[in-house]
């Protein structure tokens, strides 16, 4: 395993060397991938203080896998932070490797703690308080699945779980708390409980596949050996980047990260079937996003990143 630094405790207090009374914390492995932001600017980490809070434990006290991609490292200033609630495992690669290389060696961190559960989270989700308790309950109502998923909204849009027929995916209306089937379905990254025996068994997130459609090649390992995976009653505010395009710049530098995720995500998928299906998709988004925009640019950038690859 690649080494982290376990960064010491600023604000010790007589809980911080005791496991927590409940089990079910001390199983999880918090994960949060950084690029280009401060902990502390952190949506997520600001709010995972009230997420893990529940009523059972007067100190709660967690593990969390921080996983800075930026090009600086942020370890001075997270040395400085007065934590009492937080074991803090950072790890900072400057190459940017995406997420999925972050989760994978978040799972070998995992594996070293002795931990039964990987939660994935982004930098930029709004979770909801007491949050944790509802993963528990899941957990314990609908034991032994391999994936416990929240419901994801960018206002009142449901992004995750969503319905996915020929590699695309679609916004679902409804969604039914529970065991749920994982045909014609698949799920974001953020939020998502994983067993940890399941992430290996099923070959974990291929790293190859770094950033966009990384979830969407996970959940499609995982469906050829699980039938089923669990919906949590969990509404997490989620920002959806690739939906931004008021700055015609960044929308391009998006549009190509993901055309080059739809790229490799087919070569993941070793499939002419999956080409066909990545290559309309992609490719109607790049006519709607030029007439969108008014810019060529975009049916350029498919050709570029995707089309002229093959």
């Amino acid at each position: 395993m690649e080494k982290f630094i376990r960064i010491p405790n600023t604000g010790q207090n007589e809980f911080a060397n005791i496991r927590n009374e409940n089990s079910f914390l001390d199983d999880v492995l918090f994960v949060i991938t950084l690029y280009k932001t401060e902990l502390p600017n952190s949506i997520t980490f600001n709010s995972l203080k009230k997420f893990i809070h529940t009523q059972s434990i007067e100190s709660p006290r967690a593990d969390l896998a921080l996983m800075d991609n930026s090009p600086i490292s942020d370890f001075s200033s997270i040395e400085q932070l007065n934590i009492n609630w937080l074991n803090i495992y950072y790890f900072h690669d400057p190459s940017n490797p995406g997420v999925s290389k972050s989760y994978n060696r978040a799972a070998d961190l995992a594996t070293t703690l002795k931990k039964k559960w990987l939660l994935l989270l982004d930098q930029d989700s709004l979770l909801p308080d007491n949050g944790l308790e509802k993963y528990q309950i899941a957990t314990s109502l609908w034991k032994g699945h391999s994936v416990y998923a929240p419901i994801l909204r960018s206002q009142k849009i449901i992004l995750s779980p969503c319905a996915y027929h020929f590699f695309r995916a679609s916004h679902l209306k409804k969604i039914g708390i529970g065991i749920n089937t994982t045909h014609n379905r698949n799920v974001l990254n953020s939020g998502l409980l994983i067993d940890i025996e399941s992430f290996d068994m099923v070959g974990r997130y291929d790293e190859n596949v770094w950033l966009y459609f990384s979830d969407f090649v996970f959940f499609n390992r995982l469906k050829k050996h699980y039938k089923h995976f669990v919906i949590v009653d969990i509404h997490i505010e989620h920002d959806l980047s690739s939906a931004d395009y008021v700055d015609i710049n960044i929308a391009k530098e998006r549009f190509e990260l993901y055309c080059d995720g739809a790229f490799l995500a087919y070569k993941s998928e070793r499939s002419s079937y999956s080409l066909i299906c990545y290559t309309a998709t992609i490719g109607l988004r790049s006519l709607l996003m030029s007439l969108r925009l008014r810019k060529i640019t975009f049916l350029s950038i498919f050709y570029k990143k995707f089309l002229s690859r093959k």
